[in-house]
């Protein structure tokens, strides 16, 4: 489960990567199949292939990872479906 914290920090992370991505040229289409890709991962049940897709976004953006604390923890990949989700969101937000 989310504390309001990991909730806050995973909405940062996700407005970090966002930005540094919208700053690039082509990077909002750069993005956005990231974004596609991650949530084919996530779909398909290949979380693992997803964690490492957002450590490499996280490590293009220069962006420390999100619950280092927890890495090690069976269920601490939970939180891949909600980044996606801020993503997605913050994506959307860009056309409006």
């Amino acid at each position: 489960m989310y504390t309001h914290f990991d909730y806050k920090l995973l909405t940062q992370q996700a407005v970090e990567v966002v930005d540094f991505f919208t700053d690039l040229c082509g990077g909002q289409l750069m993005l956005a199949i990231y974004t596609e890709l991650l949530n084919e991962f996530i779909a398909q049940g290949k979380l693992s292939s997803a964690q490492l897709l957002v450590k490499k976004l996280y490590d293009i953006a220069d962006i420390p990872p999100v619950n280092e604390k927890t890495e090690n923890e069976p269920d601490s990949l939970e939180w891949i479906p909600m980044f996606a989700e801020l993503l997605e969101d913050a994506i959307d937000d860009l056309g409006n």
